[in-house]
Formats: structure tokens, sequence, C-alpha cells
């Protein structure tokens, strides 16, 4: 299964990534984070995360480009969980792991202004 965690910038879009990654992953489930986001914050948080050898740990890959869609359908076949974290902007990336998602997650900001 293919969870795609899309958004814009600064919406908490890789925190729910590698929350959901880490309770799939604790759940006893195969677990892929993909790292579609430039900025590569869930791949240096997991690189971080790996110097614990108490934790469970969850592969992480990188991808882009026009073959993302594709390239994570034939992840999915090999993992109970795909879990994609996209870049906080309009890019082709993100679109095509929309494709490819049997679940799309898109939190939305809301800010709260006072008067």
């Amino acid at each position: 299964m293919i969870i795609t965690i899309f958004a814009t910038k600064s919406s908490t879009k890789t925190s729910i990534a590698v929350s959901v990654a880490v309770y799939l992953k604790n759940s006893g489930n195969d677990v892929l984070l993909a790292d579609l986001d430039t900025q590569s914050s869930a791949s240096d948080w997991l690189d971080y995360r790996s110097e614990n050898s108490n934790l469970n740990q969850i592969v992480c890959v990188k991808k882009n480009g026009k073959n993302v869609s594709r390239d994570l359908i034939e992840l999915a076949a090999k993992y109970d969980y795909v879990v994609c974290d996209c870049g906080g902007k309009d890019y082709l990336a993100g679109r095509l792991s929309l494709l490819a998602a049997d679940i799309a997650l898109i939190p939305i900001f809301q800010p709260i202004y006072h008067c």
C-alpha cells in the first residue's frame, strides 16, 4: 500500500510521514519511507534515528523524476507500506506519487488570526 503525504510548505508533511512510518513499523509491518522532497528532511531524520540500535529501523529511498509513479508501485510489491514524503510545492514527483497512492493524506494548515 502506498501512502502519500502531500501539501504546501511548512504543513508538517515530514513529521506526519515519519510518524506514520514509525507507527506502521512498530506495528510489525515492513515499511519503506520514500523521500521525494529535495530538502531530504525525512532521510536526514532517519539517518539520525539509525544511530539508536534500540529503535526499529526504517528503510528509506530518495526518488525524483518522471519514473516516480512506476518506481513506487514496484516498491509497494516488496513492502507492506510505502510512505511518501513530498516536497512543499507543485512538482512532478509529488504529482506522480499522488497517482500511485492508495491513500493520500493532505494536511491543511489553517492559521489562527487574533484581532
